[in-house]
Parts: structure tokens; sequence; C-alpha cells
């Protein structure tokens, strides 16, 4: 009987591990080569592989020169932190209205993106660790447009590899590329049919590097959306 009991006890510790799967390990590293350089979100916790991140997790702070602000756009302003003293800490970036201390538990959706502020010209190259869970199928979420005004979200490719995007656009979006001084407008006729355009022609949307961003702006009294991203075919 005590073989027997020894036996049930084992094969129910191996069920147990069988159920249990340690998240994936992600890692991605982005050249900052400006002051300004927009992160994506692209991992969960390592808790569970499956909760939101918290964004003093997610990015690492090797390689990080002191003074640098991280922030975290809220749909009208910005929480931040700085590097300060070997980790981050809460801080105010800017006094503008509506900016506030980020809480060191705050956390931030995969497909969502966050700044990371240098602070001198000197540490334009430096290497931006992120790190966390691994998962698939992401997508971004785009907030609505507000009853009199568009509003704009932050979102970047969160893909190990150069990607495309498919959203549902409305006239009034707009795709803004920080740095390329590029706009893409969604325009529509009168018979409905609707098209993006780039410097007054019809365009196709651009591909996107691994970890290249973009403000969405979506139109007055325009729906949520979604932006699904994936991998470009390789020729």
């Amino acid at each position: 009987m005590k073989k027997l009991l020894t036996i049930a006890a084992a094969s129910l510790a191996f069920a147990a591990m069988a159920e249990y799967s340690a998240p994936r390990i992600g890692v991605t590293t982005i050249t900052a080569t400006a002051k300004n350089t927009i992160i994506p979100v692209a991992f969960k916790a390592l808790s569970d592989g499956t909760s939101d991140i918290t964004v003093t997790d997610l990015v690492k702070t090797n390689s990080l020169p002191d003074g640098t602000w991280l922030l975290a756009y809220n749909g009208t302003a910005y929480n931040s932190w700085q590097y300060s003293g070997g980790a981050w800490v809460s801080g105010m970036y800017s006094s503008e209205s509506g900016n506030s201390e980020g809480e060191l538990d705050a956390t931030a959706t995969v497909g969502s993106a966050l700044w990371i502020v240098l602070p001198d010209e000197n540490t334009y190259s430096t290497q931006v660790t992120i790190y966390g869970a691994y998962t698939t199928g992401i997508t971004s979420s785009v907030s609505a447009g507000g009853n009199s005004a568009a509003v704009a979200t932050l979102v970047a490719n969160p893909l190990q590899s150069v990607a495309t995007i498919t959203v549902s656009p409305v006239s009034g979006d707009q795709i803004i590329i920080p740095g390329q001084e590029k706009i893409y407008s969604y325009r529509t006729n009168k018979s409905g049919t609707g098209n993006w355009r780039y410097d007054g022609a019809t365009a196709s949307l651009p591909s996107f590097n691994m970890g290249e961003g973009f403000w969405y702006v979506r139109a007055a009294k325009a729906e949520a959306t979604t932006i699904s991203w994936a991998a470009e075919a390789s020729e």
C-alpha cells in the first residue's frame, strides 16, 4: 500500500509539472539614435506570462545613462520615471498640465509604446533593452476620437521582425511617424471609397522596423479600433 501511495503521489507531482509551463522569455534591443526614442511594449509579465508588465520591469537599466527619462502617454499627458542611482524612480519630467510622476508598479499593455528621453547628445547611440514574457497574436489598441477633436495613441512594432499593419480607418485618421516628418492621412470620396494619402497622392502604408513606432490619430467621434501586426513576408 505504501508503495502504491508513493507512486500515486509521484504521478500527481508529474501531472502538476506538466500543467505548468514557464513563460518563454523575450528580449529586444533597440538603438536610441536620437534624444527621443519610441520603445515598444512587446512582452507580458514574467511572473505568469499573461499579466501586463510593469513599465519599470520592461525597460532594463543596463547601459542607460544616469538622468534618462521614461515616459508613458496616458491619452492627454505623460507619466514619467527617471533613471537615477542605478534604478527607476518616480519623477516629474515636465510641469505641463496633466503630467504626473509615474507609479513604480504602473503597467503597460502589450502593443502600446513608451518614450525614452536621453539626457544629452553624447548618449544618442545607447542600446535600450526590453525584457519580459514572449507572447503572440499582438494587437495595438487605438483610442476613440473625442467628441470634437481627434485623439492620438502611441504604438510601436512589437514583433521581432519588420512588420506591416492592418487597421480599419475612417476618414480623417492619420499616421504620424516621428523623426521622419511623415504624415499619412485617410480620406474617403463621395462614393465612400477611401484610401491612404501621403504628400498629396494615394499611397500604401509603409512597413515598420522592429521597435519603430508612430502616432495613430483617430478622427473625432470615431470609435476605438485595433491595429494588427504581421511579419513582413521575405522576398
